[in-house]
């Protein structure tokens, strides 16, 4: 679970893994504005770029929330049956 509080900063993402908040912020992403929620959403591709930049691998699940979830939420989902 990974989650963003709109501050424009890396440290305003956290990285829940199986409901355990991670000390390190991640790092694959260098936020240098807002993101703009008036936008298109890309989940496993970089925003205004051709198929050929997809992200490898395969992902399992992609929920979006109209609010920054807690740690309690986090841990919830990590309990959720596949």
């Amino acid at each position: 679970v990974a989650t963003y509080d709109g501050s424009a900063t890396d440290a305003g993402l956290q990285l829940y893994v199986n409901g355990s908040l991670q000390d390190t912020p991640p790092r694959a992403v260098k936020l240098e504005s807002a993101m703009n929620t008036k936008g298109q959403l890309f989940i496993g591709q970089a925003a205004g770029k051709k198929a050929e930049r997809l992200v490898g691998g395969a992902i399992q699940d992609a929920r979006v929330y109209a609010r920054r979830l807690t740690p309690s939420d986090a841990r919830t989902l990590a309990q959720l049956p596949e």
